[in-house]
């Protein structure tokens, strides 16, 4: 979610916002009610989702899911927070080996190919550029 989103803001998705917190809140009070909180979880997600692809969505109300996201993450732990740390790790690391072959330094470019290979990484050169997947 862009916390710069443009659209309007939308007092329906801002209601219904604070009532799946609550509820989140309320499913944990009772006996931890973890199913029943994740089913919010995913409420939220869809109503952001909808409101998004509508256009029906400012940052104001993006800045406030995610907020909310966020909470819910403290508590469950679920956002791939690592993932995306990898994937940055990854790119820095391919963009490092287009470089290093830019500057005909292919020494260098094997190694960092052989260190993303060790990472589960295939990386594929082609007229347009490097691809890569995990394998």
């Amino acid at each position: 979610i862009n916390k710069n989103s443009k659209g309007t803001f939308n007092k329906e998705l801002e209601n219904r916002r604070e009532m799946l917190e609550k509820a989140f809140s309320n499913s944990l009070d009772d006996d931890l009610n973890i199913s029943s909180a994740l089913s919010f979880v995913f409420a939220l997600m869809r109503n952001a989702n909808i409101s998004l692809g509508k256009g029906e969505m400012d940052g104001e109300n993006a800045q406030a899911i995610r907020k909310t996201f966020l909470k819910f993450n403290n508590i469950l732990d679920i956002l791939e927070k690592e993932k995306r740390e990898v994937d940055e790790e990854i790119k820095n690391l391919i963009k490092e080996r287009e470089e290093t072959r830019k500057a005909k330094d292919f020494k260098k470019a094997d190694e960092i190919r052989k260190k993303l290979l060790e990472k589960g990484i295939i990386l594929e050169d082609t007229k347009e550029g490097t691809r890569w997947k995990k394998k």
